[in-house]
């Protein structure tokens, strides 16, 4: 454990270390106090880039899953389309951020309704977190029950009422998961964000982070990277959360239906019967 967190201790001692003196060859110290005081003076510098960012890997996670679970569906069966999928992925990975932002760049910069708007950062992190999207959904909708999907069929449900009936609502937690990823991922993007980010007074907080790796003081950076730290923390704590409530309470759901299904209860009478 304490392996793991000796980057985030690195963190506090530097942000920690504050005051000395050059001129009088006064080296600065650490302290509590020092500590605190670092954490407060980025605090208010940093709470807008922050919620900037915030959104807007929201946004992206959010357009990435829609874009990745209809390709997981349609990869489920052997077929063209896994081919296509999966060297578009295989692409996708090898490509370095700064040519994918480029690309991106040279594809809208005659559209300002998408180059001069939030728009074109949002399609950068689509294009950086689409292949682990998939790799989380692609696994869950395979091994989808094609009991299940069958039993819809025969109900009358076509492709969208199966996916509405069955699909959906069964991968509801991978989606979810796939979402958290996304989120994650698009929250630290640098490489590609930093090349189509719109001019802006706010810059994103992995620019600011950027800038401040060649511009600033080591101990303010060191608290920029603590806050950093606690909200992503924070966030994946409540992401964990939300998805292992919802997994107790599909579990319990599932339960129920087991044990009042009508078979069940013919069952349950059959055996009351044959008692003597």
């Amino acid at each position: 454990g304490n392996l793991f967190a000796l980057p985030i201790y690195a963190l506090a001692w530097r942000a920690g270390r504050v005051g000395g003196s050059a001129k009088l060859k006064i080296p600065p110290h650490w302290s509590p106090a020092g500590l605190v005081g670092t954490l407060q003076a980025v605090a208010p510098e940093i709470a807008s880039p922050l919620l900037k960012s915030l959104l807007w890997a929201g946004v992206g996670a959010s357009l990435t899953v829609l874009l990745a679970w209809p390709l997981a569906w349609a990869t489920r069966r052997a077929g063209p389309w896994r081919w296509v999928v999966a060297a578009a992925v295989a692409l996708i990975l090898a490509t370095p951020g700064p040519l994918a932002g480029m690309a991106l760049v040279l594809a809208y910069r005659d559209l300002p309704v998408i180059y001069d708007t939030p728009a074109i950062l949002t399609f950068a992190y689509a294009m950086r977190t689409l292949p682990y999207a998939l790799l989380v959904l692609w696994p869950a909708l395979r091994t989808l029950p094609d009991a299940q999907l069958d039993a819809a069929a025969m109900d009358g449900h076509g492709l969208w009422g199966q996916i509405r009936t069955v699909a959906l609502p069964m991968t509801l937690v991978p989606l979810a998961a796939a979402w958290g990823v996304s989120f994650v991922l698009a929250l630290g993007e640098l490489p590609a964000a930093l090349v189509v980010e719109p001019p802006s007074l706010t810059p994103l907080l992995t620019v600011r982070v950027w800038s401040l790796l060649h511009t600033g003081v080591e101990s303010h950076l060191a608290g920029v990277g603590l806050v950093l730290l606690g909200v992503v923390g924070a966030a994946g704590l409540a992401a964990a959360g939300i998805i292992g409530w919802f997994i107790r309470v599909r579990s319990t759901e599932v339960g129920l239906r087991k044990i009042w299904s009508p078979r069940a209860n013919s069952n349950r009478v059959d055996r009351m019967d044959r008692r003597p």
